[in-house]
């Protein structure tokens, strides 16, 4: 969230996902007050426009990630998804250094990141 209050600050165009039903768009926001709990009681944008993938910088969580830039989400594919549609999205994975391992277990639709940033500098 200081991540996104900073974008704010500097007028970048901020956004946050929101399920429907089993896809996954990405609502503007200008306000981090405008959150409400959603899909998995996980805290979804309550307004805004949809904003399209086109060459957007997305941050992705997961469970897990590997120095190749796979990622274990969270069993939905709802990152995956949204990737396949919008390829030229720069997929950036989030995560804590003790959530890196050697080797993600990849499936046919996973979508590696572009590049995966810790909470360790220089890593």
């Amino acid at each position: 969230m200081p991540l996104a209050q900073k974008a704010l600050e500097l007028g970048k165009q901020t956004a946050f996902p929101r399920v429907n039903g089993s896809n996954m768009e990405f609502y503007s926001v200008t306000d981090l007050k405008e959150f409400a709990a959603g899909a998995f009681h996980v805290m979804e944008p309550l307004g805004g426009e949809v904003i399209c993938g086109g060459d957007a910088l997305v941050l992705a969580p997961g469970l897990a990630f590997d120095i190749f830039g796979n990622r274990m989400g969270y069993g939905k594919g709802y990152y995956d998804k949204y990737f396949a549609r919008y390829p030229g999205c720069r997929k950036i994975g989030v995560c804590y250094e003790m959530q890196m391992i050697s080797k993600v277990p990849c499936g046919l639709y996973d979508i590696p990141m572009d590049a995966v940033v810790t909470e360790q500098p220089g890593k």
